[in-house]
């Protein structure tokens, strides 16, 4: 249980992170010790204010000075740093967030949602879907794909991709948008043999939280819109190692929970 001292001590570290000076000086202690003296020249502010902020930081336990004057992240300071990217992508994107949120997410997801902050925002379904099109493309390994809707027009490159060897896993929604056209295009390209011999595996969920598209490279995801599906007009689309694992680490979450396929549930739409 959380009480008001752990409350009034968090807060107070909040408060020395409150400043752009003070974030850009823990940055740079990040990728190197340095003395301020070697930052002044990076900073727009005056050498006063410079030294008062590591002086403040120092302080307050998140960097320390060595022998040679040099200063450096304490463990505390960098833990504290690298809790920030989440507070930047939140703030990045808050009026996105106005009108989407996070789905059912489970919580170990949240704190560990500053692994999306280095990515693009991209809006417009046309320019989404060349993306989607894309990260199929430049697979080599592997595609997976956790969604609630099916686009006809992306069979094609995914084909090619299982000729190629490239795995696929996919978990559909029980309410999945189908396509007209889709029963009959699949015994065209005699999806069934790409089941049989393991290149392509399904699997199914009653609800699909969120939209997630990725291969072994690149990812993009799709958040739901309030109590909604996810909204695929929008979309967070990275190419680091953290958006990625995060993107990686949230669908096989949901490939473990998710069920045996069941074709039958599928509905055509007319």
């Amino acid at each position: 249980m959380v009480d008001d001292y752990m409350y009034e001590t968090a807060a107070n570290n909040f408060l020395e992170l409150s400043s752009i000076q003070r974030l850009q000086i823990l940055a740079k202690l990040e990728e190197k010790k340095s003395k301020p003296a070697d930052l002044v020249k990076e900073f727009d502010s005056t050498k006063q204010e410079v030294y008062r902020n590591f002086s403040r930081l120092e302080d307050g336990h998140l960097i320390v000075k060595d022998r040679d004057g040099n200063y450096e992240l304490t463990e505390f300071g960098r833990t504290m740093y690298n809790q920030v990217p989440a507070i930047m992508f939140l703030s990045q994107n808050m009026k996105y967030f106005h009108h989407h949120n996070f789905g059912s997410m489970p919580k170990k997801f949240y704190m560990r949602v500053g692994q999306l902050s280095d990515c693009q925002y991209i809006k417009g379904l046309g320019t989404i879907l060349e993306k989607w099109k894309e990260i199929y493309n430049n697979a080599e390994e592997y595609i997976y794909l956790l969604t609630s809707e099916i686009i006809l027009d992306l069979g094609k490159p995914l084909i090619e991709k299982l000729n190629k060897g490239v795995k696929l896993q996919y978990i559909l929604s029980e309410t999945c948008t189908v396509p007209q056209g889709r029963s009959e295009n699949l015994k065209k390209i005699d999806f069934k043999k790409y089941v049989q011999n393991g290149t392509a595996e399904r699997k199914m969920l009653k609800t699909v939280p969120t939209a997630i598209i990725l291969n072994e490279k690149e990812a993009f995801i799709a958040f739901p819109e309030l109590d909604g599906e996810p909204d695929l007009s929008e979309i967070f689309y990275g190419t680091s190692a953290d958006f990625h694992e995060w993107c990686h680490d949230y669908f096989l979450y949901y490939w473990n929970k998710a069920g045996s396929f069941n074709e039958s549930k599928l509905v055509e739409k007319v």
